[in-house]
C-alpha cells in the first residue's frame, strides 16, 4: 500500500506498513503521524478537567431548571 509522502506517512527506510493499517482511519493516521514525530497520544482528562466540565453542566442544568419553573408559573402550576 502506498502512502502519500507529502503527509509524512510514507514508509521510512523501507519499513513495511503493518497489514492492520491497510484501511486508513483518522485514528490510524494520527497514530502513524505521532509515531513518526515521536509523540504519544495526549493523556486522558484528569480530575480538574472533569470538575470544570461538571461546573459548566451544572450551571446549564440550573439555567434550564429556572426556565422550567418560570414556564410552570406562567401556566399557574407553581405558586
Amino acid at each position: 500500500m502506498d502512502l502519500d509522502p507529502a503527509l509524512g506517512l510514507a514508509p521510512v527506510g523501507g519499513e513495511p506498513v503493518p497489514a492492520r493499517l491497510t484501511f486508513l482511519t483518522v485514528g490510524s493516521v494520527r497514530a502513524l503521524v505521532e509515531k513518526r514525530v515521536g509523540r504519544s497520544a495526549p493523556p486522558p482528562p484528569g480530575p480538574a478537567v472533569r470538575r470544570d466540565r461538571a461546573t459548566v453542566l451544572a450551571a446549564t442544568a440550573g439555567i434550564l431548571s429556572r426556565g422550567a419553573v418560570r414556564q410552570r408559573r406562567k401556566l399557574g402550576r407553581v405558586g
